[in-house]
């Protein structure tokens, strides 16, 4: 059984917490599973044994623990917050999953539709025994649907996620209704878990401002909260830096917290305000995407059906 990376850190968290040392811990966690991860972190702990402190090990295994998640364990490693960066990584990854369902969920029926008219639209053809004919045709009806799709992730996972190209696309997917409120509020909040993790590790505030820009996962959003790094460089307030396009009322709370001392209980609200928020919108975004789905599939069937009858037309 392959063990995820919730399931890792959650067990670290409370393996740590219990006063595992981080070896054993690590051994521990990862007893019933098997696969790349189960090897990587057999090899992380088997490293720590040999005097590698924890984050050099596990920089070792990018494949597994993305740069993200060794920022935030190198912060707790340095400020010996190790099991409260576990737990936070544990609820990070309990959030990407239960969002993961919640589009999964919104997604099930409408591809079941859109295979089932696939397949049915064109049946006439096999009582008529044209049988490469309707396999053309049910192939040609998916890849309307699937090459778009499939062409948008390619560009998406291909593009450098600092580049040009990538913030070109996700200002385009935060322009979408619904989805790109849900979509920013996922990347401030991630922004604000990033920051929020790391404000007391010891790091330089223009490090972890840096760091938490990238775990927002959205290049657009990043750029408006880059302004932050360039700002607390020049000693001025963090919130000085960031661009006025964001929420106005994420800046009137975070100037708050700044101004009253109370940055690190700020960022805990917005956080959770902002995953509240995010969640809420990609629920409804899964609620209207079938919908959007059905509309399709009843254009492109539309459109089958009236170049099927120029075609016979044509025969006749």
């Amino acid at each position: 059984m392959k063990i995820s990376q919730l399931e890792v850190y959650r067990r670290l968290a409370a393996l740590s917490t219990a006063g595992f040392d981080l070896e054993r811990a690590l051994q521990t966690s990862i007893v019933e599973g098997n696969g790349a991860r189960h090897d990587a972190v057999i090899a992380v702990a088997i490293s720590i044994r040999r005097g590698t402190t924890l984050s050099r090990a596990l920089a070792k295994h990018p494949e597994v623990f993305p740069l993200s998640d060794r920022a935030m364990i190198e912060a707790g490693e340095k400020s010996g917050r190790l099991p409260e960066v576990f737990t936070a990584l544990a609820e990070w990854y309990e959030l990407k999953a239960q969002l993961w369902r919640i589009i999964k969920s919104g997604m099930g029926r409408p591809l079941l539709s859109i295979h089932a008219a696939a397949f049915i639209i064109p049946i006439h053809m096999v009582f008529m025994d044209l049988w490469l004919e309707y396999i053309l045709s049910v192939l040609f009806f998916l890849m309307i649907f699937y090459v778009p799709a499939g062409g948008m992730i390619s560009l998406y996972r291909g593009s450098d996620k600092h580049g040009s190209f990538r913030r070109l696309l996700d200002r385009a997917l935060l322009k979408m209704p619904i989805l790109g409120k849900g979509l920013r509020d996922i990347a401030l909040a991630r922004y604000c878990f990033g920051f929020w993790t790391l404000f007391t590790s010891g790091f330089p505030i223009p490090r972890y401002a840096e760091i938490a820009a990238d775990l927002s996962g959205n290049a657009e959003v990043s750029a408006m909260l880059y302004g932050g790094r360039e700002s607390a460089q020049q000693g001025k307030p963090i919130s000085k830096g960031f661009s006025l396009e964001l929420p106005r009322d994420f800046l009137v709370l975070w100037e708050v917290g700044e101004e009253s001392g109370r940055l690190d209980q700020t960022l805990r609200h917005l956080y959770e305000k902002r995953i509240e928020r995010g969640e809420f919108y990609l629920k409804e975004f899964s609620r209207w995407l079938p919908r959007m789905i059905y509309f399709l599939v009843v254009i492109v069937i539309i459109y089958y059906l009236l170049s099927e009858g120029t075609i016979i037309s044509l025969r006749i």
